[in-house]
């Protein structure tokens, strides 16, 4: 049996990466694209403005796009699948009280307050233009994990790396055209609009066809904001993890050395897609397995998938090593700027896949409030080093903070868990 879910693993997880790398070349595609028709300034607000996004966005969401796949596996365990729809409309609503709760705050803060945070008229705009989105981002998160819960793991892959570049993609091409190319981040923002309402009708029409059965088990709401709350402190502090260095080199920098800069991070961040296709597959079996105390399978789990990650890693890192230099031209030529950046961040990706899915295995089993403590220990100093490195060093001070705090994030973690648990999180 168990050689049987071995394979079934190792096949989803192919099939996941597989799906993740083709959301990575229209990525890539996306930037080549950017990098080569609008200015580098736009460039620039385009990725600050994802990354304030993802961190305002994993407020909005409060973790319940991670919680909801723990639910899917606990309810697998209860033989009760049919009980997560309920869970998934309690976490709208949640959701969208969230978000319309910031865009009030946001709308009622006074003028000065506004220019005393955000000096330059351009970065307010950005900032208020993201506010407005973020009840559709959530949303979004949330319906495809809520796919993923569901057991409709491609699906959900199809949507997060395919679906959600297209429509964006030929935006551009478009506005390229016309010579509109001021409306970069209306249009990077108006996808979130398209695709949360198009995953929302997608999980009710799946919900649909679950029959609720007599065994009643009941999730309050209150219940889902504790479960979700150090989720979504952690997962704002791994965005933030990935974000800070960008949004404090536009600060202290410029918008076109954030652009160089960003390109090195997202190739670097591209090595992380074998991590987050194994994350993606065994997240709900340790939830289960965790709520049936099978530590046995849990091990075996978490050993093979470290060797996986780190196997496929490698070959990334050593093309990146050797041909690095080459692809970042590919962007033009400034962007050959970010080179030595990109290496540092490569030793900070490589010790993330030898420690294996850690910060999964933590979330999954109950862990999360330690995690949460870990990660915003990192958070704080990565801030603390990206402040210092910065000024004097640049990009490479920037990439320095982040590879380092990666680093120790890692270490610290999987140090937890084996001396809780025993459990190898790590290469071995």
């Amino acid at each position: 049996m168990w050689r049987r879910l071995k394979k079934g693993n190792t096949l989803d997880t192919l099939a996941v990466l597989m799906l993740k790398v083709i959301g990575v070349a229209f990525l890539f595609g996306t930037t080549f694209f950017l990098t080569n028709n609008f200015d580098a300034s736009l460039v620039g607000q385009y990725d600050f403005t994802r990354a304030v996004l993802l961190i305002f966005g994993g407020l909005t969401v409060l973790g319940m796009n991670q919680s909801i796949v723990y639910y899917a596996g606990f309810f697998k365990a209860k033989n009760n699948l049919s009980a997560l729809k309920k869970v998934y409309f309690n976490m709208l609503s949640i959701v969208i009280c969230v978000a319309i709760a910031v865009s009030i705050l946001y709308l009622i803060l006074p003028e000065s307050w506004l220019k005393m945070l955000f000096q330059d008229e351009i970065t307010r705009s950005l900032i208020g233009k993201t506010i407005i989105s973020l009840g559709f981002f959530a949303i979004m998160q949330l319906s495809f994990d809520a796919l993923r819960g569901l057991g409709l793991i491609k699906t959900s892959e199809i949507f997060k790396n395919i679906l959600r570049y297209v429509p964006f993609f030929l935006a551009i091409i478009y506005i390229s055209s016309i010579n509109q190319e001021d409306y970069l981040v209306d249009v990077f923002l108006l996808n979130f609009v398209l695709l949360a309402v198009i995953s929302f009708l997608f999980v009710i029409y799946q919900l649909k066809g679950f029959k609720s059965k007599k065994e009643n088990l009941q999730i309050s709401k209150k219940d889902i904001i504790n479960r979700s709350y150090p989720m979504a402190i952690s997962f704002i502090a791994y965005i933030l993890l990935q974000s800070t260095d960008i949004i404090l080199l536009s600060h202290l920098e410029s918008y076109e050395m954030t652009a160089y800069y960003a390109v090195a991070v997202k190739i670097a961040t591209g090595l992380s897609l074998v991590l987050l296709s194994v994350n993606t597959v065994i997240a709900p079996q340790i939830a289960q397995y965790f709520e049936e105390q099978q530590w046995k399978k849990i091990n075996q789990i978490i050993s093979k998938s470290t060797r996986l990650i780190f196997i496929l890693t490698l070959p990334g890192v050593l093309i990146l090593i050797f041909f690095g230099e080459y692809i970042l031209s590919l962007f033009g030529e400034a962007y050959t700027q970010s080179f030595w950046a990109l290496m540092l961040l490569l030793i900070g990706q490589v010790v993330n896949a030898g420690f294996g899915p850690v910060g999964t295995y933590m979330n999954m089993t109950g862990k999360q409030r330690k995690l949460q403590l870990i990660l915003i220990f990192a958070v704080i100093l990565n801030i603390v080093l990206n402040l210092l490195l910065i000024p004097v060093y640049g990009i490479e001070g920037a990439a320095i903070a982040t590879a380092t705090t990666t680093i120790l994030w890692n270490i610290t973690a999987s140090g937890y868990v084996y001396k809780k648990e025993k459990v190898k999180t790590f290469l071995n």
